[in-house]
């Protein structure tokens, strides 16, 4: 996998599956993208995102959740104080996954002063938790989590009627597998017999999971990833299509015009204009 995706497997704590840091960014962070989802508070200074393509302030009180299909890259100014929480998907419930895949709006939101505070409180006690073993730590730390994710829902205005209820849908290893091997186009019926399910029976969980069909979700994740080469490296435009796991040139070509408006090559000389 190419190195602009940041991998759960030399990041995350093996045994609990979530990572807490403290950490002040003094030198920008490149585009990239993870297949593990991220909180991240910011506790202090300045500086800007650039999220899927889009341009958001950062400052005190900026908080985000960005699942394994955001791309983003961070630029401070001066130093820019925060606080990472790095979790699998596997330890939230289904339910919140599914609401956190499928919404696509407000993906940056600022927190006043007494909501910053909560925040930050719950964050003080899942770091507490994440230090202490015992039989109950597991509940503790999901639940603590959860409370957090449903904040940020909560602040975002994000629609909690997201598809079905069923959880007893097997996505976490489906999920995964995805957001690691997209490039290598793995096809629906490959993924729906890790799934247990007919490949017409997982089509159907996977729109309620997510919101987008199977090919239209695959598409995305190429996409999010060409949009990284294109504005991060040299390669050519063929380059990035075949490192995006897309058919043919013309295949990506098309892909990307529908999605953006704009050609690969347009897109990424707007991105040098904006970094001159």
């Amino acid at each position: 996998m190419p190195t602009a995706i940041n991998l759960s497997e030399n990041w995350l704590d093996k045994k609990r599956n979530i990572t807490i840091t403290k950490k002040t960014c003094k030198a920008p962070i490149a585009l990239h993208m993870h297949d593990y989802f991220e909180i991240e508070l910011v506790i202090g200074g300045k500086g800007v995102q650039n999220l899927n393509g889009n341009t958001y302030e950062l400052k005190r009180g900026s908080v985000y959740c960005l699942s394994p299909i955001d791309f983003h890259a961070v630029l401070p100014q001066d130093e820019l104080p925060l606080i990472n929480i790095s979790f699998a998907q596997n330890i939230i419930s289904p339910r919140l996954l599914r609401l956190l895949i499928a919404h696509n709006k407000n993906k940056v939101i600022q927190l006043d002063e007494t909501a910053f505070g909560k925040f930050e409180f719950l964050i003080d006690l899942l770091a507490d938790g994440n230090e202490t073993c015992d039989a109950e730590s597991e509940t503790y730390i999901k639940n603590l989590l959860e409370c957090l994710i449903i904040m940020i829902i909560r602040h975002a205005g994000i629609s909690q009627d997201a598809g079905s209820t069923n959880d007893s849908f097997p996505m976490q290893e489906c999920m995964r597998y995805i957001f690691l091997h997209f490039n290598e186009a793995p096809s629906m019926k490959d993924i729906s017999k890790m799934s247990g399910y007919s490949p017409g029976h997982f089509s159907k969980c996977f729109h309620d999971a997510t919101g987008k069909t199977y090919i239209d979700f695959l598409t995305g994740l190429k996409l999010n990833y060409a949009k990284i080469l294109l504005l991060s490296t040299n390669e050519p435009i063929i380059s990035v299509s075949e490192s995006c796991g897309f058919s043919s040139l013309s295949n990506f070509n098309r892909s990307f015009r529908k999605a953006t408006g704009m050609s690969p090559t347009k897109f990424r000389e707007q991105g040098e204009k904006l970094h001159r």
